[in-house]
């Protein structure tokens, strides 16, 4: 080994124009004693970094080779590609020798330099990693296109668009600006949902931004994008211009409290953030003077997390989708429509907006009159229900419907997408006996609805979900009240909900967060044993693990429980003794 080990240096070379090098950059690429490397995907494919360099003109070095970084999730082949990589480089900074890695964009941002900087510590931890700082693709993408990213106390978010187009709603009630990240496998599900929320006006598509190829789509123009094949390297800003602020604390914004139907106001506070579904982007078409949204998210979630849809149950937490509590209590913030065609539907439908008076209550011309006294907004059919029902469907967080079951089936099923994004369906006989959540029971919180409009018209919840049928854990919603994040791939969460009602043995691990999440009167289930200690789960016994923690989960882990793993992460400083109302409070005044 030389006495003087060389350094790994991450040179940043900005999203592709070479006028983008910094100056540090380029002085560093002028050196002849370095070698160079780049990641390519596989051995036949090109350096998008390599190729900046040759358009900026610099001569490469006599040594310099590309190095295979595979584009998959497997956590064992990335672990393989990284170890290879770093025992390639690792021989010349031994012997003394600085190795430039080229890499577009910022090496410490969304870049594969951190991967092999880490790799190569932990074979040498005496080489220095240092990284040349450079411009990344979203702030000359905020350039291009004249939009500014961030002023004054906005907030922003860099996201990768891989977490699916459900984790906008929760992400748009907190933050002003959201830049999404390698946008290809979600733009046409992305640009639909735009469209749907009225924001394709507020939002800017940029693909190679930099390269002699770029361009950039904003507003509707970006409707012709659908089915286009794009570029991996692309993204989209997103502004949303209707989001609510609460006064000025020291440069920070103090979050609005809403008060809830029958909470006093000293409770108000208790009710809402963490547990009201209400909808985080505000929407011309349902918007309503003097209406702010309750919610207040907790971040970015991490790992391979599917979050939340635009329906109430992903909208309204400060969790991602699959983080609420056990039966949330809806409030009226939710964009509710009671949706009545029968005489004996509407009088039970007025009964049940007198009580809630933000819900829209729809119907057919021949019962409009039946609505006059109320205060609520109306919506009177001018079209077929049939027709009607698209706009109906893609505009409310929760339908409840007095209408036979099945004609609901027909009505609502030509509009079905994903439990994520579809709002709850509920139906109500026609005597307002029975109230079914139909779709969307879960995320979408149309078992918490049914439940509170049974409650209004004095009937019958019907839960036909298997956790609230069996009284055991719903792991989707795992904690959603008291504002846990969940991270977990959704296959993982459709495979460990399967082994909590086929009553699989589960591990709970808790090493943070409120113990007050078992909501039910009833004991927690014999199948589900909670530990205090990842290391008296048993892998092979215990059929899944859920794990409450705020430690970081290293991909290795996640191999150990193929599609049998989910982390929730509680809010940093919870209590244990925290119940749901306090969680909301404490997030609602931090």
């Amino acid at each position: 080994m030389h006495d003087t080990l060389g350094r790994l240096i991450g040179v940043s070379l900005g999203p592709g124009d070479p006028m983008m090098i910094t100056r540090a950059a380029w002085a560093e690429l002028q050196r002849r004693d370095t070698r160079w490397v780049y990641p390519v995907r596989s051995g036949n494919s090109e350096s998008h970094a390599f190729g900046i360099v040759r358009r900026a003109g610099i001569e490469p070095v006599a040594d310099h080779q590309p190095l295979v970084f595979p584009m998959t999730y497997d956590a064992e082949k990335l672990g393989k590609a990284w170890l290879k990589t770093a025992q390639t480089v690792l021989p010349w900074l031994q012997a003394g020798q600085d190795v430039l890695f080229l890499v577009e964009g910022d090496a410490s941002t969304y870049a594969t330099f951190g991967h092999l900087a880490r790799t190569v510590k932990s074979l040498d931890e005496h080489i220095s990693t240092p990284v040349i700082a450079g411009i990344n693709a979203f702030t000359a993408a905020g350039a291009m296109v004249g939009q500014p990213l961030a002023e004054q106390d906005d907030t922003m978010a860099v996201v990768p668009a891989a977490y699916g187009v459900s984790m906008l709603p929760r992400l748009l009630h907190d933050f002003d600006t959201l830049v999404l990240m390698k946008v290809k496998p979600v733009l046409d599900e992305l640009i639909d949902w735009l469209m749907k929320h009225g924001l394709l006006g507020e939002a800017h598509f940029v693909e190679k931004v930099g390269a002699e190829d770029e361009r950039s789509v904003s507003g509707d123009a970006l409707l012709d994008l659908r089915g286009q094949k794009v570029s991996y390297l692309s993204l989209v800003i997103v502004r949303h211009p209707h989001r609510v602020r609460g006064e000025r604390i020291r440069g920070c914004l103090k979050k609005p409290k809403v008060e809830v139907q029958g909470a006093s106001s000293t409770g108000a506070a208790a009710s809402t953030s963490a547990v009201a579904p209400v909808p985080a982007v505000a929407d011309p078409a349902v918007s309503r003077t003097g209406e702010t949204g309750a919610g207040q998210g907790a971040g970015v979630a991490g790992s391979a997390s599917p979050l939340s849809g635009a329906n109430t149950g992903e909208l309204a937490t400060t969790a991602p989708e699959y983080g609420a509590a056990l039966h949330a209590q809806p409030t009226q913030e939710a964009r509710v429509c009671l949706l009545a065609i029968t005489k004996g539907g509407v009088a039970h439908a007025v009964r049940l907006a007198r009580m809630l008076p933000h819900a829209t209550v729809c119907t057919l011309p021949k019962f409009a009159a039946d609505l006059e006294a109320l205060p609520n907004e109306k919506f009177i059919c001018q079209k077929t229900l049939r027709e009607e029902m698209g706009g109906i469907f893609g505009r409310f967080d929760q339908l409840v419907c007095f209408v036979s079951l099945g004609a609901v089936v027909r009505l609502v099923a030509p509009h079905l997408k994903d439990k994520e994004t579809d709002p709850g369906v509920i139906v109500v006989d026609d005597a307002a006996r029975y109230v079914v959540p139909m779709l969307s029971g879960h995320v979408g919180g149309a078992n918490a609805w049914a439940e509170r409009v049974a409650r209004l018209l004095d009937a019958t919840a019907v839960l036909t979900t298997a956790s609230d049928a069996g009284g055991t854990l719903a792991v989707d919603i795992l904690g959603r009240e008291l504002g846990w994040q969940v991270e977990a791939p959704k296959i993982n969460l459709t495979r460990v909900a399967a082994a909590v009602v086929n009553h699989e043995r589960i591990a709970i691990v808790q090493e943070t967060g409120s113990r007050n999440w078992w909501t039910r009167k009833t004991p927690l289930p014999a199948n589900i044993e909670l530990l205090d200690d990842l290391a008296d789960v048993k892998p092979g016994y215990h059929q899944a693990l859920l794990w409450i923690t705020h430690r970081p989960v290293d991909a290795s882990f996640w191999t150990q429980w193929p599609e049998r793993l989910i982390v929730y992460r509680p809010p940093q400083g919870q209590d244990e003794d925290a119940r749901p109302g306090d969680a909301a409070a404490k997030e609602a005044t931090a």
